[in-house]
């Protein structure tokens, strides 16, 4: 059959022997945007994942040269694509254990009810969506005024300048200028940058007191504290910093050719 470049909702490529019992989901994901492909068995619908590469899948586990679960493996080999598995008798524990195992999101008894099946699909893509976009902005250099990091390739500026930083003074960076203009709290910082573990207690100090002297400017005109400013009994806080104008020539217009 002809694949579709896919619906609103996504491509769904669905893995059924039984093509009339699973016309009402078919017809459901179509309304609910999906651009639907049916395969018939294990075989096929291997061939139209590497030739399709859809967006999520619903497998039956009883499919006619291969088990549905073995057809997830596959899958999850190849794609984090979203996957539930359909099977005619009830959802037993050992069978949502295995399904889980073998990296299916769900397991309907059933065939599984058109509605939940194709909302349920909805909800994981939205969920990875979400996770993308999430990815990508985190991804994105961060700015503030003077300050400037690159998180995908680890650098930070400013004023231009490239700054060496530990990991920690990194990830210090990052969070104050996530949050510039706002006093984060020291239990807020350490749960951020350890893991909730309660590191020495002057080692929030000492890093806050490294980044502020790796930060100052080759200028004696803004000091440290200019960028991080502590907040008494709460924490610290990035200040505003805007950017440095550039200097005037030294040359007087009057004085031009």
């Amino acid at each position: 059959m002809e694949l579709g470049r896919g619906g609103q909702g996504g491509r769904c490529l669905l893995v059924t022997r039984h093509v009339t019992e699973r016309q009402r989901l078919a017809d459901r994901l179509r309304l609910d945007g999906f651009a639907v492909a049916i395969a018939l068995n294990a075989s096929e619908a291997q061939t139209m994942h590497q030739r399709w590469g859809p967006d999520a899948l619903a497998v039956d586990v009883d499919l006619p040269d291969a088990s549905g679960i073995d057809l997830c493996r596959w899958v999850r080999s190849r794609s984090a694509a979203p996957l539930v598995l359909l099977t005619e008798g009830d959802a037993g524990r050992d069978l949502l254990l295995t399904a889980l195992a073998a990296g299916a999101d769900d397991v309907f008894a059933g065939g599984g009810d058109p509605e939940l099946v194709s909302t349920r699909l909805a909800a994981l893509l939205q969920r990875m969506e979400k996770v993308r976009e999430a990815t990508a902005a985190s991804a994105r250099p961060l700015r503030a005024g003077r300050l400037t990091i690159d998180v995908a390739r680890y650098e930070a500026r400013v004023d231009g300048r490239p700054i060496r930083l530990t990991p920690k003074e990194f990830e210090l960076l990052r969070l104050f200028m996530s949050h510039q203009g706002e006093a984060i709290r020291r239990s807020a910082i350490i749960d951020a940058l350890w893991d909730g573990e309660v590191p020495a207690s002057n080692v929030l100090a000492r890093q806050v007191r490294s980044l502020r002297h790796k930060l100052q400017p080759e200028s004696t005109e803004h000091r440290p504290s200019t960028f991080i400013e502590t907040v008494p009994r709460v924490g610290y806080r990035l200040r505003d910093v805007p950017v440095q104008p550039a200097p005037h020539s030294s040359t007087d217009s009057r004085d031009g050719p």
